[in-house]
């Protein structure tokens, strides 16, 4: 536990990666009858250069809502680069923003569950981006089930998302404070799953929404007002949950048709192509039935080209080769504290 910022980890401007590792059960609290503050429940960097792969950031939280609310970033608060790949931030909760993560933000094939920005003082409430609060690049992920008793249960800010999947979100998908494009995704919230406040909206089109995107999705192939028939959120595969497409699905097939790799997988990774029938699905998950990627020519093997690449840095990432020294700090892989 921390009193002021970082409950499990505290990063003062350096380079800190994160590899195969938890990061748990951490507080960033402290308040007396004057003075009130928590950031980074689980990890504060600040203006340090972070990276998070194949690990999980869960259950921390930041901030108090008394004498006055404060708390952001209840799993992560970051004033530097941020990058999170095939990792899953969930249950982390900050009282002001940034439930799951504070600050700009690269996300790739990773999940963002469960988490909450729901403080509230004196009846009023404060609560903004329960999944992240900030500018994300977002890419191949799902954002599902976050919380924000104010405004952007998913995610509160702009930046760009892309073949991603937000569903279940409460107090609305997307509160756009910057500015933000969408293409080829699913949103499915518990609300507006759009509302523009202060920012701008641009859709890239081959979007499915459940109700009417706020008026801002009126690009080619865009579906509003659509159930997307998701499955539940679970183990399909990978090391991450994901939302299965389910028969009927209006997303299946449904994506640019002038998609070409990369990427060549979707949020689960390799084995799993990104796409199917000549043509990508839209979300993070891409059904894998039917023939491969037809907009390149087949090898002799009778595999597309795009399929071949694909196999052979599959190989090329499982084959052991020794590496030249680096002139860097080794990476922080594994920093787990509890709470008592």
């Amino acid at each position: 536990m921390s009193f002021f910022s970082g409950g499990g980890i505290y990063d003062n401007g350096g380079t800190l990666t994160i590899t195969n590792s938890a990061v748990s059960n951490n507080t960033a609290a402290y308040s007396d009858n004057q003075f009130a503050v928590g950031d980074g429940g689980g990890i504060y960097n600040s203006g340090g250069t972070l990276t998070i792969t194949n690990s999980t950031v869960n259950n921390n939280l930041a901030g108090v809502t008394d004498p006055w609310v404060v708390g952001t970033g209840g799993g992560i608060y970051s004033s530097g680069p941020l990058t999170i790949t095939n990792s899953t931030i969930s249950g982390n909760q900050g009282y002001l923003a940034g439930g799951g993560i504070a600050g700009g933000v690269t996300i790739t094939s990773s999940t963002i569950s469960g988490n909450t920005a729901n403080g509230e003082h004196d009846g009023q409430p404060w609560g903004h981006g329960g999944g992240i609060s900030g500018t994300v690049i977002l890419t191949n992920s799902t954002v599902i089930g976050n919380y924000a008793i104010l405004s952007g249960g998913g995610i509160a800010g702009g930046g760009t998302i892309t073949n991603s999947t937000l569903s279940g979100n409460n107090g609305g998908g997307i509160s756009v404070t910057g500015t933000l494009e969408i293409g080829n995704s699913i949103l499915n919230a518990s609300g507006p799953n759009i509302s523009n406040n202060g920012g701008t909206v641009t859709s890239q089109g081959y979007n499915v929404c459940s109700d009417d995107g706020g008026g801002f999705l009126n690009g080619p192939g865009d579906q509003v007002n659509t159930d997307p028939l998701l499955g539940p959120l679970q183990d399909n595969g990978g090391p991450t949950f994901t939302y299965e497409l389910l028969t009927g699905c209006p997303a299946i097939d449904a994506g640019e048709p002038n998609f070409t790799p990369p990427p060549y997988y979707d949020q689960r990774g390799p084995d799993f192509w990104r796409m199917r029938n000549g043509r990508i699905d839209v979300g993070s998950f891409e059904v894998q039935a039917g023939s491969g990627n037809s907009h390149s020519n087949n090898n002799a093997h009778g595999n597309s080209d795009a399929d071949a690449y694909a196999d052979a840095m599959h190989r090329k990432m499982h084959t052991h080769t020794e590496a030249a020294p680096q002139p860097c700090a080794p990476p922080v892989t594994a920093v787990r504290h509890s709470i008592q």
